[in-house]
């Protein structure tokens, strides 16, 4: 999961999408136009498998469409708060784990990378089976104190 703080920005000219830069995911370079599909909140407001896409440098943004900006009542220049965790194919790759194990202990992501290819892919399931967050959360803690035993 992955959670931030970023600020409504707006691409310049008429009709121009307000968003939201994601830093924190990169494109998936096997999907169309590399997008990459998520759910989460922000504000908490509820996301249910948006794209998000290609902006420069290979980073992301996520589209904050009217409809949720008056929902939360926030508008270009304001900040948000994100959370996010991806929703689809993307969560099956165990690099995505091992990323959030590595921010949490170098110990449990250098275990888990030295797991076999089939025994991280039977973790992501049963993490990311789980649509609730806190689940989620839990169930990646338990990891982490098996894989640091």
């Amino acid at each position: 999961m992955i959670k931030l703080e970023g600020v409504i920005q707006k691409f310049e000219g008429k009709g121009g999408w307000s968003y939201v830069l994601i830093p924190d995911i990169k494109q998936d370079k096997t999907t169309h136009f590399g997008w990459v599909t998520v759910s989460g909140s922000i504000d908490d407001y509820p996301l249910n498998k948006v794209k998000l896409m290609p902006h420069k440098n290979d980073g992301l943004f996520l589209p904050v469409k009217k409809e949720i900006r008056k929902k939360i009542k926030k508008e270009e220049g304001d900040k948000v708060f994100i959370k996010l965790y991806l929703d689809n194919n993307e969560k099956t790759d165990p690099s995505f784990l091992f990323n959030i194990l590595n921010d949490i202990s170098n110990k449990a992501s250098y275990n888990f990378q030295n797991l076999h290819y089939n025994k991280q892919k039977d973790y992501m399931q049963w993490i990311f089976d789980s649509r609730d967050e806190s689940t989620q959360e839990q169930r990646i803690n338990q990891l982490t104190t098996i894989l640091e035993s």
